[in-house]
């Protein structure tokens, strides 16, 4: 049976619901209008006016497809339960989140990233939120985690006994670390900096978080969710997330990665300096410090099965990746 609570939010909308199942933490409810996902919003009320207004703008631009806000019977985006929670409804879509092992809809995602690119530019509007509304720069979030890694080797050094998880880390540190320099002196040489500057003031945005999880199909749709960390940004590094989480899904298979770039490319051409950009993304050994920092920051004095697994997969596609990045570079 359905929280009193939550029938009550619910019946603030101005919809026929004729059910309700539960999803994820959210509320799936089936209407006369198709499906409807109720969910608490974490952020303030600023950050979902500003992600309504940025909606609002790709639905204008023939953008359908997205998880668009509704408005409740009082005309707020947003409406407080008696579980000292606030909740959102948005439009929601009946299919399952993009297979990365199937090449037909990951092939089907990056081509509508590309579309969803073609209009992401060239927004401008004002609200209080806007302040936020820019990503950290690559080049500068390369130097922040080049440090982190830094300090975690000079942690694993000084410590008498290291466990598999360290002795690990210690055997790939100055491969990655090569390839972190490296990947900072690309952006550094292709003047990333005036790149960046030129997206932020040409109103350019990404959706921010574009993976197979933010994407759901069904046989006639492909629709594009959870748009809350889009922000001004390099378009690329959109291409550059969804294509590392493929990658690595399929073992860094080259065919399948240039399939990927093909897609994307034949929609929304890329210059010289967008490859550039991507292949230092690529370059960058993000996994190799995410795995290491979540294990500097947890409890040190011992080593999850996960995160030892976790390394243990990534150090072994060393080779596949650096074949992969040697196509690209060449691309």
């Amino acid at each position: 049976m359905l929280d009193e609570k939550i029938q009550e939010v619910i019946e603030m909308y101005p919809i026929e619901v004729t059910g309700v199942s539960r999803a994820r933490g959210a509320f799936i409810c089936q209407t006369t209008q198709g499906l409807r996902l109720l969910k608490a919003y974490p952020y303030a009320e600023s950050h979902l006016i500003y992600e309504s207004m940025l909606k609002s703008v790709l639905i204008e631009r023939g953008c359908l497809n997205i998880d668009s806000f509704l408005y409740n019977k009082e005309g707020q985006l947003m409406t407080p339960g008696r579980d000292g929670r606030n909740y959102v409804m948005k439009k929601w879509y009946d299919g399952q989140e993009c297979d990365l092992k199937d090449r037909v809809q990951v092939l089907k995602a990056v081509k509508n990233l590309a579309m969803l690119h073609s209009v992401m530019k060239n927004i401008h509007f004002e609200c209080p939120w806007m302040i936020h509304a820019q990503a950290e720069p690559d080049d500068v979030r390369f130097e922040r985690r080049s440090r982190e890694m830094r300090a975690i080797r000079s942690y694993i050094r000084n410590k008498k006994v290291k466990n598999a998880f360290e002795l690990l880390y210690m055997e790939y540190y100055d491969i990655y670390e090569g390839q972190a320099k490296q990947a900072g002196k690309i952006l550094e040489e292709m003047d990333y900096a005036s790149m960046y500057r030129e997206s932020v003031e040409g109103g350019i945005y990404c959706h921010g978080d574009y993976s197979h999880h933010h994407v759901i199909m069904n046989k006639n749709t492909t629709a594009v969710i959870n748009f809350d960390k889009s922000v001004k940004n390099v378009q690329i590094h959109d291409l550059y997330y969804f294509l590392r989480k493929a990658m690595e899904k399929c073992n860094w298979d080259i065919s399948y990665g240039m399939d990927i770039l093909n897609s994307y490319d034949n929609i929304r051409k890329m210059t010289g300096r967008e490859k550039a950009c991507l292949y230092a993304l690529l370059l960058y050994p993000e996994k190799y410090w995410k795995i290491a920092n979540h294990y500097y920051n947890s409890r040190k004095s011992w080593t999850s099965e996960q995160n030892m697994n976790k390394m243990k997969k990534f150090t072994s596609q060393t080779e596949l990746r650096a074949q992969f990045l040697e196509k690209l570079k060449n691309w």
